[in-house]
């Protein structure tokens, strides 16, 4: 595994994916806490989980086209700012309609992210070390595992 994490293009995609998805997920619990706190329902929770999971259903099927048309470190960057902007128009401007609206355009960068991400490790990755690399896939997503049901 190590030997993996000595290609630095490599080692800068892996941090990345382990930062964006902490990101994530720390910011997911804050906006389902919120939710809880503001709305006090659990349709308000439903409805953000339908929210999220929607666009990514719809829009998978021309993500994998895009991947490959379009420059992936550009794709990459530009998934995470978008996710970026909306955490701090949460933060700033907190509404529970916003934090609905933003769960559509945070599906659609998050679908955008992560196929460009797993299809990038074979570009950097020598082919004798894609298999350890692809083995660090569990700990990128680990974070992932426990707050899957959001």
């Amino acid at each position: 595994m190590l030997s993996v994490l000595n290609n630095p293009e490599f080692r800068r995609l892996w941090s990345a994916g382990v930062l964006s998805t902490a990101g994530s997920e720390i910011s997911r619990l804050a906006i389902m806490l919120y939710l809880v706190q503001e709305q006090q329902s659990g349709a308000a929770i439903a409805m953000w989980i339908a929210l999220r999971a929607l666009p990514g259903v719809v829009a998978t099927p021309w993500i994998g086209v895009m991947v490959d048309h379009v420059n992936p470190r550009r794709l990459l960057i530009g998934a995470d700012l978008v996710r970026a902007a909306l955490l701090l128009m949460l933060a700033a401007y907190a509404r529970p309609w916003l934090v609905l609206a933003a769960a559509l355009v945070e599906s659609l960068a998050s679908s955008v992210f992560e196929p460009t991400r797993r299809a990038s490790v074979p570009r950097l990755v020598e082919s004798d070390r894609l298999e350890r690399a692809n083995g660090l896939e569990p700990s990128t997503t680990s974070l992932e595992g426990w707050s899957s049901t959001n």
